[in-house]
């Protein structure tokens, strides 16, 4: 008896649905926002550190002196600073979305830059990617006349290692942020 009355109790219980109101969806894509903030200044200082290194080491080698050198050092350099760009473009486009001319307006604002961060995702990175290689590749040559055959064979290695690290790690913080902006765009279907 006492478990019919149970069966009959959860049976009879109304199940509340919470509407997400207008304010709710804002709030959360506003924290999802701001973590999104948080992670492009990770990127630039990562990249700018690279960066620097790679300015230090075309210095402290004299690349400027010697055309291979200076090819590949000087385009690895320029991707790494056209990456720089473009994610400080992008911070500053997310910094401009205005909450305060309403949802609607807001919406459409943060529908722009999704489009505009799957382009930079699907189009410029891979660019930037493959050139970077391409510097990398066009810098063999000056290390294989340069060093001893060992140190060569260890930088051939190790840098395909990298290479192939740095594609699956970029490749993961790129499926990241797609989840994060997938979030907040059936934020915005509600």
């Amino acid at each position: 008896m006492n478990f019919e009355n149970i069966s009959q109790n959860w049976q009879n219980q109304h199940i509340q649905k919470t509407e997400t109101t207008s304010n709710d969806i804002i709030r959360k894509a506003q924290l999802q926002t701001q973590k999104l903030k948080q992670k492009k200044w990770w990127t630039i200082g990562i990249l700018g550190f690279t960066t620097a290194v790679l300015i230090g080491f075309f210095m402290s080698v004299g690349a400027y002196k010697h055309m291979m050198e200076s090819l590949g050092l000087s385009l690895m350099i320029i991707m790494l600073l056209l990456r720089i760009i473009l994610e400080l473009m992008s911070k500053k486009r997310l910094q401009k979305i205005d909450l305060t001319l309403g949802f609607e307006s807001y919406v459409t604002q943060l529908k722009s830059y999704f489009k505009n961060r799957r382009w930079i995702h699907f189009v410029f990175t891979p660019v930037i990617y493959l050139a970077y290689f391409g510097g990398f590749v066009a810098m063999l040559p000056v290390f294989e006349r340069e060093l001893s055959s060992g140190f060569y064979l260890n930088i051939l290695i190790s840098g395909v290692v990298v290479f192939i690290g740095l594609a699956f790690f970029i490749g993961y913080h790129i499926r990241k942020e797609l989840k994060a902006l997938d979030f907040l765009n059936q934020l915005l279907k509600q």
